[in-house]
């Protein structure tokens, strides 16, 4: 800026600092529109090198920026080169875990859904960055152990997806599993995620939906008890049908609800047949509102509708 000014700045400021004259770290504040204070390097620093610090970083974001807190997380992390970081594999696990935390659940479910990568991907691509400038070696190890983590199961999906789902190998980052592990880790997640459905946990999840949606795929076997157990705790079944058939977004009108194109999807929980004679007994229900009528009717009308009002969805 200063340049641009024909005028002169004190020092060229360092990233890792959290300097804002520095430019990296102000072309973040220019495009987040925030204070020095609300992208704090110096958290990000404190979060990566001192572990008993973590809990008390934790307590000082906002769901205006914890995302971009694991952005931080990574790029710094990076810049460092692992100098000062003492415990790699549990902080990697820790920063999957963060995906997890209410404060991150409730920036994932407002309407503030800008075009970017989802929180899952942020986080594994945090644990990238890491993991690449202080031990390659280590990220067959460390990708195991977010995928068989009975509390990171978002980024535990995500990591499944990425390497035993053909259609969701779209990465070169290093975080995937290996194939001589399939057996073992999938036992683990679907066993963690049928374990969070009886505690109640699995749909206060950040990516609750694609969870189940990872278990049809990768688990078919165990979703007619994962199935059972969440009707168990609630016979309507609105939570799940929005999980579930909530997967797409756009600018116009927010969430759309609909059945997945593969039937194969679906079946893996219930019969279509008996989706549909649930989904019109809900329908009959005047108390139904919307976006849990939406989902509904989506179901029976064979539709993709959109939440907030129930209008047809063609995207």
């Amino acid at each position: 800026m200063a340049s641009a000014d024909d005028s002169f700045s004190l020092g060229e400021g360092t990233y890792v600092e959290g300097n804002i004259s520095h430019p990296a770290k102000l072309a973040i504040a220019l495009q987040l529109s925030v204070t020095d204070g609300d992208v704090s390097i110096k958290a990000a620093r404190q979060y990566l090198q001192n572990p008993v610090q973590r809990e008390s970083v934790l307590s000082g974001l906002t769901s205006e920026n914890c995302d971009e807190f694991i952005d931080l997380i990574g790029e710094v992390g990076e810049s460092l080169r692992g100098e000062g970081i003492t415990d790699l594999d549990e902080l990697c696990l820790s920063i999957a875990r963060l995906v997890e935390e209410p404060l991150f659940v409730e920036r994932a479910t407002s309407n503030k859904r800008a075009l970017r990568l989802q929180i899952e991907d942020m986080a594994l691509r945090a644990v990238s960055l890491l993991v690449k400038v202080m031990d390659k070696e280590r990220a067959p190890a460390i990708s195991e152990s977010i995928a068989m983590d009975p509390v990171a199961l978002s980024c535990a999906a995500e990591v499944v997806t990425r390497s035993y789902v053909a259609d969701r190998d779209r990465y070169s980052d290093g975080i995937k599993l290996l194939a001589k592990s399939k057996g073992k880790v999938l036992r683990n997640f679907s066993g963690n995620v049928l374990e969070a459905a009886r505690a109640g946990k699995l749909l206060e999840k950040n990516q609750a939906g694609f969870i189940l949606w990872t278990m049809a795929r990768v688990a078919p076997q165990e979703c007619p008890a994962l199935f059972s157990v969440l009707r168990a705790s609630d016979p309507t079944l609105d939570r799940f049908a929005l999980h579930y058939l909530g997967g797409s977004w756009d600018s116009t009108k927010g969430s759309s609800y609909s059945l997945p194109r593969d039937a194969a999807l679906h079946e893996a929980y219930c019969s279509l047949a008996d989706f549909r004679s649930h989904a019109a007994a809900r329908l009959q229900d005047a108390s139904l509102h919307y976006p849990e009528r939406a989902a509904w009717r989506s179901v029976f009308e064979g539709k993709s509708l959109y939440g907030i009002d129930g209008t047809e969805s063609n995207r």
